[in-house]
């Protein structure tokens, strides 16, 4: 699979740009040179975050999962929980045990260090688990990480994740090893490792999620 050329850079932000994203309703699109198309706000800013966030495609499964694929007997289910208490939150993701889901890719660089989501196990029970795997397809073989296991006895109801890392520096040397040498000597560009998808597999007992987001690094 052909790698993904894209330059390693860093993110700079104005402190009037910051102030445009200290609100939950505020949105910001990304400075040149950064995963065009992006829009940010601050989703998690009632629980004491106040990073600004991108929402992966469909990750608040309020409407269209195209890109997303979807384990047999994945569905959205009608929950009526705003879990962000933003309003228009109507409904989740529902895993029985044993599916898994994946979403589409997002463009991520160097500067999308966590991602985090709502999540709750049905049964609470202590056998309970949600693996949580980031992959980058721009490497050869894909690069799959195992960056969580959720446990059910800690999210018997719904809870935000902690901050989970989105894997990207380890994909980005990956993806460059075997290159090392002929970019110390200038002949080539660092890439990056590609767009990167979330995988979550409900091991044990059935769980649900919702509003999927990534946080680039605006601080």
């Amino acid at each position: 699979m052909a790698r993904i050329a894209r330059p390693v850079v860093a993110l700079t932000l104005t402190a009037a740009a910051f102030a445009a994203v200290s609100s939950n309703a505020a949105a910001v699109e990304l400075p040149a040179g950064l995963c065009d198309g992006h829009a940010f706000s601050t989703p998690f800013a009632a629980l004491g975050d106040t990073a600004p966030y991108t929402l992966v495609p469909g990750g608040d499964f309020e409407g269209t999962l195209t890109g997303w694929t979807l384990g047999a007997k994945v569905v959205t289910v009608r929950d009526r929980l705003d879990n962000l208490g933003l309003g228009g939150d109507q409904r989740s993701l529902s895993l029985p045990k044993g599916t898994s889901v994946t979403t589409p890719a997002i463009c991520v660089t160097t500067d999308y260090p966590y991602f985090r989501f709502f999540a709750r196990s049905k049964s609470g029970s202590t056998d309970s688990r949600l693996t949580v795997e980031v992959i980058y397809e721009g490497t050869s073989p894909a690069t799959v990480i195992t960056v969580a296991s959720l446990k059910g006895a800690d999210m018997a109801t719904w809870k935000a994740t902690p901050q989970l890392r989105t894997g990207v520096y380890l994909a980005t040397l990956a993806a460059n090893l075997s290159s090392a040498k002929a970019i110390m000597d200038g002949s080539q560009q660092v890439v990056s490792a590609g767009a990167m998808r979330v995988r979550l597999t409900a091991v044990a007992q059935t769980w649900e999620v919702d509003n999927l987001y990534v946080d680039p690094r605006m601080r």
